[in-house]
C-alpha cells in the first residue's frame, strides 16, 4: 500500500464515478508508478489517499500527513516497504546495469 497526497499534475482523482482501487487515480505518479511496479519490479501496489491529505509538517510536536501516518504506523505495510527501500533501489539498479 502507498499512501499519497493528492497534487496535480503528479496525482489526482479520475472524474469518472464507479471507478475502484488504483483505477481511480491518474497523473505522473501514477504513471511512474505503474511502469516501475509492473515493467521492472513485478510487484502489486494500492494507492491510498492520506486522510489529511498532507505530505507531512510537525504540529504541537505531532507529524500529520503521511509522515504522521508512517510514524504512528497507521500505514504500516507503506512503513514496512520504507525500511526495505534498498532492496527496491538494488532491483533497479541491478536492471540499468
Amino acid at each position: 500500500m502507498t499512501d499519497v497526497a493528492q497534487s496535480s499534475p503528479y496525482l489526482m482523482v479520475k472524474k469518472e464515478k464507479g471507478l475502484v482501487g488504483n483505477d481511480q487515480f491518474e497523473g505522473y505518479a501514477i504513471d511512474l508508478a505503474d511502469k516501475i511496479c509492473k515493467q521492472y519490479l513485478h510487484v502489486d501496489y494500492v494507492i491510498r489517499l492520506v486522510a489529511d491529505n498532507k505530505y507531512g509538517e510537525q504540529e504541537n510536536g505531532t507529524w500529520n500527513g503521511m509522515v504522521g501516518e508512517l510514524t504512528t504506523r497507521v500505514s504500516f505495510p507503506t512503513y514496512c516497504a520504507i525500511l526495505g527501500l534498498s532492496n527496491v533501489i538494488n532491483s533497479l539498479l541491478a536492471l540499468l546495469t
